[in-house]
């Protein structure tokens, strides 16, 4: 028996360059109803009379989803699929015909703008733990990337506010991606890297580097795909595309649709299919148990037909203009002026774009997003150029018009004659420069060290790793920061929400109790911490102070003296003192030397042996790792004018010695 897995992967490819244009037919609608329909089947070929099949599966998780902007009036799923970790499991056994599967909905979805009332601070303290796997690299979105980390934080610096950065990182990725199929693959997707290296991708590799840009500053963010219409080009149809939701503390998950321009919302266009952690996830996974059989799959067909559109989304903004130079001369520059009044009390992110006749050239982008807090009023500028080609005898008047995605509009006009004052770029641009809005923004720049050693007591000949972890926790991108401990540096660039651990070897050869310095710093921040440590010496014995005569008589008694000296800070453990005369032993055993230590031995002549008599003394200690160290040293004595008597006396002593011990 062999058990196969196939993975389908659907390909997301209806994506547009264009902005709200593409989407004009359902931006203002309020509700749209929809017949959506997915449709697969499987073709079992056997490749000998002897085939078996036990069983076939598919594991659909591209289907309809409910959620607080789309509503399932109706769901039909043929056959019937019980939902099993947010897949329709579709499961045949014992037999043999081509196999089909199919589900088909009606949906209402709702123009619905995200309501964030108030600011949420950057960067997230605290996120839930299920939320957790969204702020992580994955498979194409390698948040990790190096470059990726770096761009979001140089980005972002000093915004403290969540909605703000994720509107600053969605507008970079829209201005400065370009939207190309020739990016797309039958085959996978490209990681957000490759992205942001070649500057292009479709929907699908667009939204990737989004959430990856995201994720690399601790802000949670999941891949959603599904089907959305577009008019670019005259498709007029619906077509498998993706999108981008942000998790808010306290709000839950907010849609971003950097393709379509779509900063904090989704027109009712929109059906969404399928959330997940990556672009890498298929759509339908198979699994079939079998022999002499082979399985041929289909893409997924999906059809999407919108039944009704209902209802007109009221006006969320205000918008009047003016042009700051009403008469102008030919080839002459202008300002134009719009002010902008969030209507609502949540954020909005509208855009903006200005209409105007084919005599005027807008300088810069003509389309401009703005953050609006609630209730917030802005401005918003526009150069323009006007062009000397005109006919001196006529004065012209040339209207403008400033508007909104939704429909929202402002009309103005300024006149030009041969006549009227120009005015220079330069002129006109230092205007625009005076009359902007200063950015209020609040730098950050707080950091967090930590700093764990092995062991804070440590001998001279030990070299004990260090490891501190440094967490850029302020909103500000640390560049070029030097991490020293002591005058052991290593240079470093940590992106907002990143941490970054270093390791050092402690090399200090010199006893005692230290504090030692570990500091980081560069142009804008600096934090020092202080290690206090204790470097051990090595233990060290030095025997002295000994005194032995040089010579004895029989009947002599007289002492061997010695002294254990200790001349180290750390304490000599398990002390083993040895002194041995021929093959006679006396031990001493001492757990730690705390001080010097006197050792006096009574002895007699009579215990000598006749003439010369050398005394071994072997000291053998240890430090807390057991190393271990040895002294010795040797001492003699004789024994002189022994008569014959006692050297009979001394024969029996020496074997009593040898029966019950050395020395008393």
């Amino acid at each position: 028996m062999n058990k196969h897995r196939i993975l389908t992967i659907l390909i997301l490819s209806l994506a547009i360059t264009s902005f709200s244009s593409a989407q004009e037919d359902y931006l203002t609608a309020e509700k749209v109803n929809l017949d959506i329909s997915l449709f697969s089947n499987i073709t079992l070929t056997p490749s000998s009379s002897d085939y078996k099949i036990d069983y076939i599966q598919a594991d659909l998780s591209f289907f309809p989803r409910e959620d607080d902007r789309q509503k399932i009036i109706t769901l039909n799923i043929v056959p019937e699929a019980p939902e099993i970790n947010n897949s329709l499991r579709f499961k045949w056994e014992n037999i043999f015909n081509n196999l089909a599967f199919s589900v088909t909905s009606n949906i209402e979805t709702t123009n619905k703008v995200s309501t964030i009332p108030k600011k949420l601070e950057f960067p997230i303290k605290t996120i839930p733990e299920k939320i957790i796997p969204y702020t992580l690299p994955s498979s194409n979105i390698d948040s990790d990337d190096p470059n990726i980390i770096l761009l979001s934080s140089s980005l972002v610096e000093g915004e403290d506010d969540l909605y703000i950065v994720i509107d600053i990182l969605a507008n970079w990725v829209k201005d400065n991606i370009v939207y190309s199929l020739d990016t797309l693959t039958a085959e996978v997707s490209q990681k957000a890297s490759w992205v942001l290296n070649e500057k292009e991708g479709v929907c699908d590799e667009i939204t990737t580097l989004f959430i990856a840009m995201s994720r690399s500053l601790g802000i949670p963010a999941r891949y959603i795909s599904g089907m959305a219409y577009t008019n670019w080009k005259g498709l007029n149809d619906f077509g498998p595309h993706a999108w981008a939701e942000v998790y808010f503390p306290g709000y839950g998950w907010i849609p971003f649709d950097i393709t379509y321009n779509q900063m904090g919302f989704i027109d009712p266009g929109h059906i969404k299919l399928k959330e997940s952690l990556d672009s890498d996830e298929p759509s339908t996974e198979y699994e079939w148990k079998g022999v002499d059989i082979d399985i041929e799959t289909n893409n997924l067909d999906i059809k999407t037909e919108a039944l009704e559109k209902t209802g007109e989304l009221e006006p969320l903004i205000l918008i009047e203009a003016k042009a700051l130079k009403t008469s102008v001369g030919f080839d002459s520059y202008n300002l134009i002026e719009a002010e902008i009044t969030n209507l609502k009390d949540f954020y909005l992110t509208p855009e903006l774009s200005i209409s105007k006749t084919k005599e005027i050239a807008v300088l810069g982008e003509s389309r401009k997003n703005i953050v609006l807090k609630p209730n917030q009023k802005r401005k918003v500028y526009w150069i323009l150029h006007l062009t000397k080609n005109l006919d001196s005898r006529f004065s012209y008047t040339f209207p403008i018009q400033i508007y909104s995605s939704r429909n929202t509009s402002s009309q103005i006009n300024f006149t030009s004659s041969s006549k009227n004052q120009i005015f220079e770029y330069s002129e006109i641009n230092s205007l625009k420069k005076e009359l902007e809005e200063e950015s209020t923004k609040k730098y950050s720049k707080k950091l967090s060290l930590n700093c764990t050693i092995e062991k804070i007591e440590f001998y001279t000949y030990e070299t004990p790793k260090l490891d501190c972890k440094i967490e850029n926790q302020g909103n500000v991108l640390l560049t070029d920061l030097k991490a020293c401990l002591e005058e052991d540096c290593k240079t470093i660039d940590i992106g907002i929400t990143h941490t970054k651990t270093l390791n050092y070897n402690l090399n200090i050869p010199s006893p005692g109790k230290k504090e030692i310095k570990f500091m980081v710093n560069n142009k804008q921040v600096s934090k020092n911490l202080f290690l206090k440590l204790t470097v051990l010496d090595e233990p060290l014995i030095i025997i002295n102070n000994m005194e032995l005569p040089t010579s004895v008589s029989f009947d002599q008694k007289f002492s061997f003296d010695f002294e254990l000296e200790k001349h180290s800070e750390s304490n000599p453990r398990n002390v083993e003192v040895k002194l041995v005369k021929d093959s006679l032993i006396k031990s001493w055993n001492i757990n730690e030397l705390l001080n010097d230590q006197k050792f006096i031995i009574d002895m007699e002549g009579n215990m000598l042996n006749i003439g010369e008599n050398t005394f071994q003394l072997m000291v053998k200690y240890k430090d807390e790792n057991n190393k271990e160290y040895n002294q010795s040293a040797e001492f003699s004595t004789s024994l002189d004018n022994v008569t014959p008597v006692q050297k009979i006396q001394i024969f029996f002593s020496q074997i009593i010695q040898k029966i019950n011990g050395w020395f008393t």
